[in-house]
């Protein structure tokens, strides 16, 4: 279902790990495809909302904005462009290759993590990350999050696109980090940071040891924070280098 150039979570695969029921629009020869969450709440009414870990829907800009404007029900839709009636959002992008470097303040935090001795783990299991999560995590881990993310990392890991993270110190773990790295394409989908640990910055030790691997392998490499609409997660993503850009919820949320 991906045309050339979308992100991942434009796949079929993707799109059939965490939505449990859509549609697809299809124009001619399957010249372009858009992916349609579209289902009815409790067998009766007509809803269409953003699935879980899906940043937007892709495909062209009219036909998809036709198909959602005379969508007859409840919608919650994200999209990369600006229409009537939409609610601008945030998150932030990085174009990763040979020339990066961390900023002053990156490399700082840094060499504070790393006066603490911190232990990368490539790779960590999802019982161990669903511990972490639910302990660290700032607010209650919605069971259904959970559930869905688990999919997801379960389906990411068997096509070989997927990885849990994480750092420890002193024997304890201080950061976990869930990604997918697909094509060239990174996307940070969820983290999370022990309170105890906090202060000596193992996230900002983690990413940038994943960023100098990930250097090594590619010679350019994006990268999406999966964006925050909050001004100090922003902050700290930029710290890489990350670029705030948009994207726009139909209808205007109250966030």
């Amino acid at each position: 279902m991906r045309a050339h150039r979308r992100d991942v979570f434009s796949e079929f695969w993707y799109w059939s790990t965490v939505c449990s029921s859509w549609q697809a629009w299809i124009k001619g020869d399957y010249d372009d495809v858009i992916a349609l969450p579209a289902e009815r709440k409790w067998g009766i009414i007509p809803f269409m909302r953003t699935p879980l870990y899906v940043k937007w829907l892709e495909g062209d800009q009219v036909q998809l904005q036709y198909l959602i404007q005379s969508f007859f029900g409840f919608r919650r839709i994200h999209v990369r462009f600006e229409m009537k009636g939409a609610g601008k959002r945030s998150l932030q992008r990085m174009k990763l290759d040979a020339e990066w470097n961390p900023s002053r303040e990156l490399a700082k935090n840094v060499r504070k993590a790393e006066s603490e001795n911190p232990e990368f783990i490539s790779s960590v299991q999802w019982s161990e990350f669903s511990i972490f999560m639910k302990h660290n995590h700032p607010y209650q881990w919605p069971s259904v999050q959970q559930h869905v993310m688990q999919k997801l990392f379960e389906r990411a890991v068997e096509r070989g696109v997927g990885e849990i993270a994480g750092v420890k110190m002193h024997g304890q773990w201080a950061a976990m980090q869930f990604y997918i790295f697909d094509n060239s394409r990174s996307y940070l989908v969820q983290n999370a940071v022990s309170s105890e640990w906090r202060n000596r910055e193992p996230m900002p030790f983690l990413l940038h040891t994943l960023f100098r691997q990930w250097q090594e392998q590619c010679a350019l490499v994006s990268v999406n924070f999966m964006g925050s609409n909050n001004p100090g997660v922003a902050r700290f993503n930029e710290k890489f280098g990350a670029e705030t850009t948009h994207y726009w919820e139909f209808p205007r949320g109250q966030g």
